[in-house]
């Protein structure tokens, strides 16, 4: 496997950087309405399941990424 460019490093870190602090960006601030307004905590689980499977359904057919 080639190593990256490294024209293309900060900006791979970049990316990385945004996928780990996302979840933890947005998580509390979609889960307040969804507990609030869409059925408490089993409303919670339920929307955790459907992205769950969502996500899982997305990378089904994903072979490799080289």
């Amino acid at each position: 496997m080639p190593d990256p460019a490294a024209v293309d490093r900060a900006k791979d870190l970049g990316v990385i950087n945004i996928a780990n602090s996302a979840p933890q960006v947005l998580g509390p601030a979609l889960a307040a309405p969804i507990v609030a307004y869409a059925g408490g905590c089993a409303g919670l689980y339920l929307a955790s399941t459907v992205v769950t499977v969502v996500g899982g359904v997305l990378v089904w057919r994903i072979r490799s990424v080289s």
